[in-house]
């Protein structure tokens, strides 16, 4: 499902989502060496201590990334206590008042899956089995992809 388009002097094609986090992962390697992190494909988590510089450390990574021709989207960088929380890869992590850190599946996450589970209860087309058969597969994966995470009331 590639998609191919060109300009007078440009051929631009989009390549497909299964190698977009590679790809990601080669362009971006070294960003690491900046901070301490955690970061798959484009997504990252820059981990700081009280005494770091937050924005001399989001200066050095405008820096690598400009060098590159890449920028980061401001609308979905931001700075936050672990206490707050933040969510990364559809899962929310905090950490709690006891010291422990938890995380649990993000509220878009999870909102996402009513919705597609929601889709396939109220399809009046299709029988229980039916629904059963499309439904267990969806139910699985969404499991299987939350079960290092708390999933206590979701």
């Amino acid at each position: 499902m590639d998609e191919t388009r060109e300009s007078k002097d440009l051929k631009v094609r989009s390549v497909p989502t299964l190698f977009s986090p590679t790809l990601a992962n080669i362009a971006l390697n070294g960003i690491e060496n900046i901070h301490n992190s955690v970061r798959y494909a484009d997504d990252m988590v820059i981990i700081l201590k009280p005494n770091d510089d937050a924005q001399a450390i989001l200066k050095q990574i405008v820096k690598f990334l400009d060098e590159l021709g890449l920028q980061i989207k401001w609308q979905k960088t931001r700075l936050v206590s672990a206490t707050d929380g933040f969510d990364f890869l559809g899962w929310h992590f905090k950490v709690q008042a006891n010291g422990k850190f938890r995380c649990v599946p993000s509220e878009d996450n999870y909102q996402t899956f009513r919705r597609k589970v929601k889709r396939i209860v109220n399809c009046s087309n299709d029988g229980a089995t039916a629904k059963a058969t499309k439904l267990a597969p969806l139910v699985r994966g969404w499991r299987n992809y939350h079960r290092y995470c708390k999933l206590d009331g979701s």
